[in-house]
């Protein structure tokens, strides 16, 4: 298989001036790959997410992590319903932090809505959902301070390696 004829270069991920856009899936997500983070969180039963040929399930009320240029896809199983918040990693990581968003981290893959401090996480993740919908002037300072916060959780709690 040759990965470059499956990054998905038909969907700009944008919304306004915010190099992000969160998507309300209710079918299977086929195999691709992007420039870009994405966050897939499951609110309903459950899924399995393919991440460079590794299968996890994950379930409603779970998080997973999704690396730019990772090979994935999204399958709903016993009724899975999800969605996904794809962002540019510029958008908050810029140039001057580019070390904190480098292959040589690896990120925890699965956050879930039991433990901290993936709480916290979640949490902000459905704000930026909230927030997103809502569209109040300045909603796009609001979404790029959350998805900085939930990046402070991670390297605060060294949810890496």
């Amino acid at each position: 298989m040759n990965k470059n004829s499956l990054k998905e270069t038909y969907v700009q991920h944008k919304t306004g001036n915010l190099q992000m856009n969160l998507y309300e899936l209710y079918i299977d997500a086929p195999y691709h790959w992007h420039d870009e983070c994405e966050f897939i969180c499951v609110t309903k039963g459950k899924c399995e997410c393919i991440i460079n040929g590794k299968k996890l399930e994950v379930e409603s009320g779970q998080v997973i992590l999704i690396n730019p240029g990772e090979l994935h896809a999204v399958n709903s199983i016993a009724d899975g319903r999800f969605f996904a918040i794809v962002f540019h990693p510029y958008m908050i990581f810029g140039t001057e932090l580019n070390d904190l968003l480098s292959k040589n981290i690896l990120f925890k893959r699965i956050y879930d809505k039991n433990a901290f401090p993936d709480k916290q996480i979640l949490s902000a993740i459905f704000r930026i959902r909230s927030t997103f919908y809502n569209r109040y002037f300045g909603f796009e300072l609001i979404i790029k301070g959350l998805i900085t916060e939930i990046f402070g959780t991670i390297y605060e709690n060294k949810l890496y390696t």
